[in-house]
């Protein structure tokens, strides 16, 4: 039981740690690209 415990337990983190992988994948190339277009405007 103590085992399954554990393997449900590292499941659930290797699940948490995926979807914070896959938010990351959504969210940080809008962000890069808003950057990219901030540093463009404040150049010229």
């Amino acid at each position: 039981m103590f085992l399954r415990m554990f393997y449900l337990s590292e499941l659930y983190h290797m699940e948490k740690y995926v979807f914070v992988l896959f938010m990351n994948h959504l969210f940080l190339p809008a962000n890069f690209y808003h950057w990219i277009e901030k540093n463009r405007e404040n150049r010229n």
